[in-house]
């Protein structure tokens, strides 16, 4: 009896942390996908702010030890600068590229599931709906129309959206650099990068999406129009499974 190929598609878990002055919301963040059908488990620790205090630095660095040892199947990932979420989830992927599963995971560090997710049911899901790239885990609440604006919700599983949430989704790994070279811009006349796509400076992707459609010109785009954008980014909510945002204090 032939396998289905479906069924042997792996994934990994990208964690993305950095410093907090309570680490339960950390903890109760990677408790919540314990149960999670995982290959291989990441967790990207950004460095400290230059403006926090040592204290806090060396209490970052203990928190960081202590996950080591309460989380043996995790490889940590340190770093001594202080990146933001983008770049320092860029520098990973790129430099890790080949080691890591074919679809992954990523989760911030202050956001909790409110039930499991089916790893292989969302990558078979992808795989069977062409122009799906992103699949993101929203919150139980009416939707902002500033962030997120309904293009077609018939399908069972999936709801078709302008606007997405980078706080807990999957993704294929070469989609993610996909995402990671539009937002570097065309090439500039010395053949370097604009590199400041994404918002708050490149520190974040999915406030990119959000900017575009506060622009006043997006509201008098044509359909078609709004369309082509989404493509790039090819972006579905899961229905019926949320994240609750703890908003870790910094």
């Amino acid at each position: 009896k032939k396998q289905n190929p479906l069924n042997n598609m792996s994934i990994d878990l990208v964690v993305c942390a950095a410093i907090q002055k309570d680490y339960s919301c950390l903890g109760k963040s990677v408790n919540s996908v314990k149960g999670v059908s995982i290959k291989s488990n990441y967790i990207l620790f950004d460095g400290a702010p230059e403006k926090v205090s040592p204290e806090r630095k060396d209490f970052f660095i203990k928190q960081q030890e202590q996950f080591k040892e309460y989380y043996p199947n995790f490889e940590v990932i340190s770093r001594k600068e202080n990146m933001y979420f983008k770049p320092n989830l860029e520098k990973f992927v790129r430099e890790r590229y080949d080691d890591l599963s074919e679809y992954l995971l990523i989760l911030q560090d202050d956001v909790e599931m409110q039930g499991l997710i089916d790893t292989q049911l969302v990558i078979n899901k992808m795989r069977t709906t062409d122009d799906c790239r992103i699949v993101f885990f929203g919150e139980n609440r009416k939707r902002a129309r500033h962030w997120f604006e309904l293009i077609d919700d018939n399908d069972s599983l999936l709801d078709k959206l302008h606007g997405w949430s980078e706080r807990v989704f999957v993704i294929k790994k070469e989609h993610l650099i996909d995402v990671f070279d539009y937002l570097r811009g065309p090439q500039g006349a010395n053949g370097g990068f604009r590199t400041m796509r994404g918002g708050k400076n490149g520190k974040f992707i999915d406030v990119y999406y959000n900017n575009k459609m506060q622009r006043n010109g997006w509201q008098y785009l044509p359909e078609f129009k709004r369309l082509e954008y989404w493509e790039i980014w090819g972006c579905y909510a899961w229905k019926n499974l949320y994240h609750k945002h703890l908003v870790a204090k910094r």
